[in-house]
């Protein structure tokens, strides 16, 4: 891209003088450009290292692939751009090429990406002695699952009540307790 100048010149022969130098300027335009950019396979949040998505720029000149939502998942450019989702939810990244002598800058290309929250461990060891109608509660605790949710304890009859994790007798028969752990930014419940 510049200014091309072309001159035309004519030496003569034994009939004609030389003739007088014509110079023509022509401006060459630096090229536009675009970026496309391929998504990565099925993200989840997660701490370990992301998976590839690709570019492909109309240039060929170096990519750079940035998280508009940094609290959402990160991105490193190596081979192709590498991203990570750190949480569930939509991480958008967006594309800039800023061009050179030849080339005008690439417009942004942004993409939202779904991060899918982790699927849970299992909750294990919910164990509950035998209650006697009238007599006192018990704990309940569980180990297990993943992340940071809560875990709630719950009966589906009138034999026991919960309050918190603790297991009152409310009547003689069977009681069935739940335990659920919740849902945190990185996994389902």
């Amino acid at each position: 891209a510049g200014t091309c100048v072309i001159n035309a010149d004519q030496a003569g022969n034994a009939a004609f003088l030389p003739a007088a130098q014509v110079s023509q300027s022509i401006t060459i335009n630096k090229r536009d450009q675009t970026i496309i950019l391929t998504p990565p396979g099925m993200l989840f949040a997660t701490a370990s290292p992301g998976i590839l998505g690709t570019f492909i720029s109309g240039s060929s000149l170096p990519v750079a692939v940035t998280s508009l939502t940094p609290s959402v998942c990160t991105v490193a450019n190596v081979s192709g751009w590498q991203v990570q989702g750190l949480i569930g939810g939509t991480c958008t990244v967006a594309a800039n090429q800023a061009g050179n002598a030849n080339y005008n800058p690439a417009p942004q290309v942004t993409l939202d990406i779904t991060i899918n929250k982790r699927p849970q461990n299992g909750l294990f060891g919910l164990f509950v002695s035998t209650l006697t109608f009238g007599g006192p509660s018990q704990t309940v605790s569980v180990a297990g699952g993943s992340g940071t949710g809560a875990v709630t304890f719950s009966s589906n009859n009138g034999n026991c009540t919960i309050t918190g994790n603790s297991v009152a007798p409310a009547g003689a028969g069977a009681c069935t307790i739940t335990a659920t752990k919740a849902a945190d930014a990185v996994y389902n419940s």
